[in-house]
């Protein structure tokens, strides 16, 4: 069980790695110059954590479809 949250963290790592700026400076660059990069760096960095939440949240019903 424990091994779940290691690769979490150890992805969200890696993605933090893949691009050193902020969450704040890619947010920045995305809304001011639609900037696909810094979209795409953030869909890295914490894609996987809203989708988990939405596994949680939705439940059985999400998984079905």
């Amino acid at each position: 069980m424990a091994a779940a949250p290691l690769t979490d963290l150890l992805h969200r790592l890696d993605a933090l790695a893949a691009d050193p700026h902020t969450d704040g400076q890619l947010l920045e660059r995305f809304a001011a110059a639609r900037d696909p990069g810094a979209f795409a760096a953030l869909v890295r960095r914490h894609g996987p954590l809203v989708m988990g939440v939405c596994r949680r949240v939705l439940g059985r019903s999400f998984r079905s479809r």
